[in-house]
């Protein structure tokens, strides 16, 4: 079988393209694909064209990195950020609920694991229904100390 590729949206930080099958595929372009406001925002209008499909659908979820599928919250941000509760606030917030719409969509979600998940990323990979990982890269970890 064929399926034909229809690309759907891309900017520096993700991409997402739809099959013929239904099949949508986000990719995250951003290399370690650390979790900021502009990454964040390109990764929520993805799932806003997930969200307003019809039909039957699934949604794979991967990188183009063969290093890292998400490297967690971008620490330099959240460093930027600490004096500014308001701007943490917000973040916290939107990466909540990008978790949470991966978890209620209502099609089946898959995270293809290219390499290393660390804390947020880890988070990412678990928010989905099936999760496959190479077996000669990456590791999977909850590494935050609170």
């Amino acid at each position: 079988l064929y399926y034909c590729t229809m690309a759907l949206y891309e900017d520096a930080n993700c991409r997402l393209e739809r099959d013929d099958a239904g099949v949508f595929v986000l990719t995250m372009l951003a290399g370690e694909n650390q979790l900021n406001p502009a990454f964040l925002d390109s990764f929520h209008r993805c799932l806003d064209m997930v969200e307003g499909s019809t039909g039957p659908a699934a949604l794979v979820t991967t990188s183009s990195s063969p290093k890292f599928f998400c490297n967690g919250a971008d620490v330099k941000f959240l460093e930027s950020v600490k004096a500014d509760q308001s701007a943490s606030d917000g973040f916290d917030r939107s990466m909540m609920r990008m978790l949470g719409r991966i978890l209620s969509l209502p099609l089946p979600t898959v995270a293809c694991v290219t390499g290393h998940a660390f804390g947020a990323g880890f988070m990412l990979a678990l928010a989905h229904d099936f999760r496959a990982a190479r077996l000669d890269r990456g590791y999977l970890c909850a590494n935050e100390v609170l």
